[in-house]
């Protein structure tokens, strides 16, 4: 009898161990911020997801339930964000300077 006693709250410590360590690797895992986004930060400039979120922040209501914005290219200090709707026709295509956030509709 004692020896089951003891076995039970040795697996009961064993899976609140477990539990706990997966906690942390759950909360590390959902973060928001990748890899590429602290780099930016760290280097004093504007992410390619936050690009995307300046573009999304300029749609309309309807256009941001209707359209996708993604990331396309970067070059130089520009990232280049086009907007589309569900069948891929792209709908705007916009600039973003990484250094000043300076934003550009491009035709």
């Amino acid at each position: 009898m004692n020896r089951h006693f003891f076995l039970i709250i040795l697996i009961l410590f064993a899976v609140l161990g477990l539990v706990s360590c997966s906690s942390d690797r759950i909360n590390q895992v959902v973060s928001k911020s990748t890899v590429e986004d602290k780099i930016s930060e760290q280097e004093g400039r504007l992410s390619r997801d936050d690009a995307e979120v300046l573009i999304y922040e300029q749609l309309t209501s309807e256009e941001q339930k209707t359209y996708t914005v993604d990331f396309v290219k970067e070059e130089q200090s520009f990232y280049y964000i086009r907007v589309y709707d569900g069948q891929q026709h792209v709908i705007k295509k916009f600039t973003v300077n990484s250094e000043t956030e300076e934003v550009k509709q491009v035709d």
